[in-house]
């Protein structure tokens, strides 16, 4: 019972920090333009949520660590462009500062996604 409860806490932990750091970040720069603040809320809470699902998902999927990460990776920056352009009052534009705001995010999750649910 208390390895599934440190799954658990693992699980939340990222999604948790990842929403966070997404929030802040789209917050406090202008790389991507948000009309209202509980769509921002709304979003983070999509994105958290929804990597470290996939997070879990891949790692009972695929065993293999390099392929993992790669379509970690991919998963990651397909689902923030999707729900930004899905949600009401998101403006993403392809900008190379978006680019490099996709990347480095998509980098510090596979990292939190390695070393936090590593953690047993």
């Amino acid at each position: 019972m208390n390895t599934f409860l440190n799954k658990i806490y693992n699980y939340m932990l990222v999604s948790v920090t990842l929403g966070v750091l997404f929030f802040l970040i789209v917050y406090n720069t202008d790389v991507i333009q948000v009309v209202t603040l509980g769509g921002l809320v709304l979003g983070s809470a999509i994105i958290g949520v929804g990597i470290s699902l996939f997070a879990v998902l891949l790692r009972f999927l695929l065993r293999n660590a390099w392929i993992r990460t790669c379509v970690f990776f991919t998963i990651c920056s397909i689902l923030i462009v999707d729900v930004c352009n899905k949600l009401p009052g998101y403006k993403i534009s392809p900008t190379p500062v978006t680019f490099v705001f996709l990347v480095s995010f998509c980098i510090f999750a596979v990292w939190l996604e390695y070393f936090v649910m590593n953690k047993e």
